[in-house]
């Protein structure tokens, strides 16, 4: 689905500093791979690749064959928008927004009907349990809720590859371990998913690990 070849990054500030080295990495449909390191590793840098949001400063970063440096930003950004799903640790919903305004968002974008968006919004909502939370406002709502209603938010699209940057950060153990089996579901319905952390007992929960440490991958097997 996704390809990175021999991408390094570096960021110029003041003098160059590389977040990514040489890196080449394959995401397959349906896989589910997290993404194990310590903070400053590289993490997010990656994510950003993958999910377009970046440029390497070399190598490739193919999405279905395509060669995405050939994209314009607005292809880039129809791109990102149709096809990749994304769930953070600090949820990003719009705080004068309902629930189900905050799902709706990404296809009020894409220049969808009300009708639609509505219905679309709904089912997402439902999905994650949160159908009678609806009318509410994020400050209404606890950790573990926000992060449903982000869930939700990332799906409404219907996209191919969901990106999650350590989407149990904020939360409290039986929050987080709900979480996890939401997208352990999603998973098991297709999806495919890669999620970042820093917490090994939580990377020991994926078929497949890719270990980052000072901008460099190394697949690893988890006993």
């Amino acid at each position: 689905m996704i390809k990175l070849l021999d991408v390094t990054k570096t960021y110029f500030l003041g003098t160059g500093v590389r977040a990514l080295q040489n890196a080449t990495l394959t995401i397959s449909r349906n896989e589910y791979v997290g993404i194990l390191g310590p903070s400053g590793s590289g993490k997010s840098t990656l994510l950003y690749l993958l999910g377009l949001l970046d440029t390497p400063t070399q190598g490739q970063v193919l999405f279905e064959g395509r060669d995405t440096a050939l994209l314009t930003d607005t292809e880039l950004s129809a791109l990102r928008g149709r096809s990749i799903g994304f769930v953070f640790q600090t949820y990003h919903l719009v705080s004068h927004l309902s629930v189900r305004e905050n799902v709706e968002l990404p296809l009020y974008y894409q220049g969808l009907e009300p009708w639609e968006r509505h219905d679309r919004a709904r089912a997402q909502i439902e999905k994650v349990n949160l159908a009678h939370r609806m009318k509410h406002l994020p400050a209404e709502l606890s950790g573990g809720e926000r992060q449903r209603v982000a869930i939700a938010r990332a799906l409404v699209t219907e996209p191919k590859l969901i990106l999650a940057d350590e989407p149990t950060g904020n939360l409290d153990s039986k929050n987080g371990a709900e979480i996890l089996a939401i997208f352990e579901q999603l998973h098991g319905q297709g999806k495919t998913i890669v999620m970042i952390t820093h917490d090994l007992a939580i990377a020991r929960r994926f078929p497949r690990i890719v270990r980052i440490s000072d901008g460099v991958l190394h697949e690893e097997a988890l006993a």
